[in-house]
């Protein structure tokens, strides 16, 4: 009898371990998939609102129904992203953009997985806005600069009054800006002595940087189409 008693509990035990262990792996994982998902709305949001914060979660709802593919949210419903992951609705891009780049660790805490489960590091949320956050920003001080250069005569901006006085023409195709001239103020650097005669004779090899004269005030800038150096670089060589 003991013995039947025995596998009995053994076996309820079995049973049960999954709904008595919070941190099972397979939960984990879809944590991390939802959190990445809430991170790639918030994302399509930024970059269709010229960097405005989303005001609450249908505000994202219509990006999860209608972009399942473009956005990457098609793994799992608008509802479980929702019942996983919160965010702060009261968030300031602005001061996001401006925070110091925190190697090993996320650099706030506004996507929060409710119930405390670990999430994988390598999909870590905060993280993935911050460089949405930071690359429109770059990619704004780029658009400012380019303007600034057509509208003088190819005479590169010498103060960020001069970059303020281009920001209501550096728009995208669409007529949005990438984000607000704070946001870019916040977060990026300009070297404002270079010459830009002398940038458009770079020449960059193996997708190296052409220079860096647009960069990140803590941390990288990005690489590729997207880099803001390798946009006026592409503006340079075309028009010098």
């Amino acid at each position: 009898m003991r013995v039947l008693l025995g596998i009995v509990a053994v076996g309820a035990l079995l049973i049960g371990l999954p709904y008595l262990v919070p941190n099972r792996p397979d939960a984990s994982l879809r944590d991390s998939q939802a959190g990445r998902q809430a991170a790639a709305l918030v994302q399509a949001y930024l970059m269709a609102n010229e960097c405005a914060w989303p005001t609450g979660w249908e505000d994202l709802r219509p990006l999860h129904e209608k972009e399942k593919r473009i956005v990457g949210t098609d793994l799992y419903p608008f509802d479980e992203i929702r019942e996983r992951w919160e965010i702060d609705f009261e968030a300031a891009p602005v001061q996001l953009a401006g925070v110091p780049y925190p190697a090993g660790r996320p650099p706030f805490n506004v996507l929060r997985q409710r119930d405390g489960r670990p999430t994988y590091p390598g999909w870590e949320p905060n993280l993935r806005v911050y460089w949405c956050l930071r690359t429109n920003a770059g990619r704004q001080a780029a658009a400012m600069v380019i303007e600034h250069l057509k509208a003088n005569r190819g005479q590169w901006p010498r103060s960020w009054d001069d970059l303020k006085a281009a920001f209501d023409t550096a728009v995208k195709e669409d007529g949005k800006h990438h984000c607000s001239f704070e946001q870019v103020r916040a977060c990026v650097e300009i070297d404002f002595d270079a010459d830009p005669d002398e940038l458009a004779k770079a020449a960059p090899r193996n997708g190296e940087r052409p220079f860096r004269v647009i960069y990140q005030q803590t941390g990288r800038t990005t690489r590729g189409i997207w880099d803001p150096n390798q946009e006026v670089f592409e503006y340079l060589r075309h028009t010098r």
